[in-house]
């Protein structure tokens, strides 16, 4: 039985701990060192009849894979939505972690959902790949910067073999030449470690029967299914094709007044990786597949193109939740009327 609430602030180098009992009178107060030592010492001490409450942040997986097994209960809260609950005028450490335990005694703690180690491994593999694109990506940028710097445009495809021959023959001064090498250096490691990526994604959607599923719909390759499949772990969790929508932050702002409603660009407050790679996967799809495409046209027509990826994206993930929940592969004839729901309500 729980007869003690631990409200945690959790730092990089300490943790700020307060315990309440069920009145909620303070019983203890102590700043630990985030290491794995001082804090089984201080949770043994109080036990499974205590419930414990820290917010999500960067070290969230080795706090709560420390802490799980010495108490009663573990809550993760979600810190945008406790903010706006407890947000108070005056601020530190100990008020914070005296919150979260009222509000965790309470039972007015909202939650985010701690995922297991699996689906964390499924992460990082997707993750890592992504983290190593962008990177690459950052150089090629700064190429292109370097060459209109001095006049030159290049043809689009500069990375591969013509573009390699042309930025082998231009002439640039030498610093600019040294700068140029520099960076295409870089971007050549790291493409030894994408392509292992790739390969071990590969290798884990042939393994993973939801990636195979989700690989039916167009659009949809390894990559993508393995990011959905991993970031949305346990589709149980979501009540509804909307919530999974919203957690993604594929839905449209709302502003309603007065009985006035007009509807505005995303929320984008959700899932990056999950938003990322759906709208990359839009133009695929709406090639490839008429329902995705009358959808795209339809909502094009009034809302204008950014609407429509969003709109199509957003489509996309509404069949994946299906999908995931019945087990039935991708049918281009159903669904009509999830179609119409998916697409956002006119500008007013």
């Amino acid at each position: 039985m729980i007869d003690r609430w631990i409200g945690v602030d959790v730092h990089q180098s300490y943790c700020v701990a307060t315990v309440k009992n069920e009145r909620g009178d303070v019983l203890d107060h102590q700043r630990i060192r985030s290491e794995r030592g001082p804090l089984r010492a201080f949770f043994r001490r109080h036990g499974p009849q205590s419930a414990v409450a820290f917010e999500a942040g960067g070290s969230w997986p080795w706090f709560y894979d420390t802490v799980r097994p010495l108490v009663g209960e573990v809550a993760m809260g979600h810190p945008l939505k406790t903010r706006l609950i407890a947000d108070a005028a005056i601020k530190n450490d100990r008020i914070d972690a005296g919150l979260l335990s009222d509000l965790l005694r309470g039972r007015l703690l909202p939650q985010a959902w701690p995922a297991p180690p699996e689906v964390r491994e499924a992460r990082q593999l997707t993750r890592t790949r992504s983290v190593l694109v962008g990177l690459r990506a950052g150089m090629k940028t700064r190429i292109r910067s370097l060459l209109r710097l001095h006049g030159f445009q290049g043809p689009a495809a500069l990375f591969g073999p013509t573009g390699r021959k042309f930025l082998a023959a231009i002439d640039l001064p030498p610093q600019a030449r040294r700068s140029l090498e520099a960076f295409l250096g870089v971007i050549g490691g790291f493409d030894a470690p994408i392509q292992a990526y790739d390969e071990a994604i590969e290798q884990h959607t042939r393994r993973d029967a939801a990636c195979q599923l989700l690989m039916t719909i167009p659009g949809v390759g390894a990559l993508t299914a393995s990011v959905l499949t991993a970031e949305i772990g346990d589709i149980h969790r979501f009540p509804s094709a909307r919530k999974l929508c919203s957690w993604a932050g594929l839905v449209p702002r709302l502003y309603s007044s007065g009985g006035f409603q007009r509807t505005g660009p995303l929320t984008k407050q959700g899932n990056p990786w999950v938003r990322g790679i759906l709208c990359e996967c839009v133009t695929t799809a709406v090639r490839c597949c008429a329902r995705f495409r009358s959808l795209a046209l339809r909502v094009q027509a009034r809302s204008g193109k950014a609407s429509a990826r969003a709109a199509v994206a957003r489509e996309i993930l509404t069949v994946a939740y299906a999908m995931l929940r019945t087990g039935e592969i991708f049918d281009p004839q159903r669904g009509k009327r999830g179609e119409r729901a998916s697409a956002p309500p006119p500008r007013r």
